[in-house]
């Protein structure tokens, strides 16, 4: 597996407007959090050296960036984060201009959604998360698993923030959600979701040996709750939380399916580290 010559590069859009500025060929860099609950995923990203012009829209705008990055002799540019920009701070270490962007997957749709409504007896779950989405104009992530065929048979309603009504219809069928790149992706809680499982292995990007990883504090909600295992591994961008993996190495002799609970992406195309860190659970 070839991962030489790193590349990144930033789109910056700004809301309602079909222009974006696309930043490439400086050095960037990032740390990216990604979890499958309903708190907002976080990125920051480092630009070095930015030209006035964009320094000075990033200033005004209540926008969004999207983060790629890669490598030219692997799969070149990949979608690594999609968020709203939330801060924007500019310090100087010359002769370098060094400008921070932090941003949160889903901020403004969280922070600004909210209503109330009434659904009649007989309704089914799909039929009000498709009523909520298309309210709310929150696209669906295509990985995402249908939920049940359940109907509320005394009819239901709901009111508040987006997250609240979310939280109420997701509870009623076991299922977790969250914002993943600016789209709401929903599956059942301790499973997987549709993406084809991703093989890991020295060959494929593998660092180190996975730690296995209990929870001895005695907090765990869920009683029957498998261990977990920290693996990191070259730079995956595409990979998010309830993908399923297949892992196999010195500790895992055996190949072992588990799926991805949390990611964490960090880089710098003029630095040491490239690479991803994962939070896994064995199916």
């Amino acid at each position: 597996m070839s991962q030489f010559d790193r590349i990144a590069s930033l789109i910056i859009g700004e809301e309602g407007s079909s222009e974006a500025i696309q930043v490439q060929d400086l050095r960037i860099g990032f740390s990216v959090t990604k979890t499958n609950d309903k708190t907002t995923n976080k990125g920051q990203v480092t630009v070095y050296n930015l030209n006035l012009d964009t320094q000075n829209k990033l200033d005004r705008i209540e926008g969004f960036v999207t983060l790629q990055a890669g490598y030219v002799q692997g799969d070149g540019l990949q979608n690594v984060f999609t968020g709203d920009i939330t801060v924007v701070s500019t310090r100087y270490e010359p002769p370098d201009v060094i400008t921070t962007i932090q941003c949160n997957d889903g901020f403004r749709k969280l922070r600004d959604s909210r209503g109330a409504f009434s659904y009649a007896a007989g309704t089914k779950v799909q039929d009000v998360l498709s009523d909520l989405l298309s309210r709310f104009n929150i696209a669906r992530k295509s990985n995402s698993i249908d939920v049940p065929d359940f109907e509320y048979v005394n009819g239901v309603s709901f009111g508040g923030p987006v997250k609240t009504l979310l939280d109420k219809l997701m509870g009623t069928v076991g299922y977790v959600w969250s914002f993943q790149d600016g789209e709401l992706k929903f599956y059942p809680k301790n499973e997987e979701d549709q993406t084809e499982a991703f093989r890991l292995t020295s060959e494929t990007g593998l660092i180190k040996a996975p730690e296995k990883v209990s929870d001895v504090s005695g907090q765990s909600k869920d009683a029957g709750a498998k261990p977990g295992w920290n693996v990191m591994s070259v730079l995956l961008p595409s990979i998010e939380p309830g993908n399923p993996v297949r892992i196999s190495s010195i500790a895992l002799p055996t190949p072992t399916n588990f799926v991805v609970e949390r990611v964490e992406h960090r880089g710098d195309t003029w630095g040491a580290e490239y690479v991803t860190s994962l939070l896994v659970k064995e199916l």
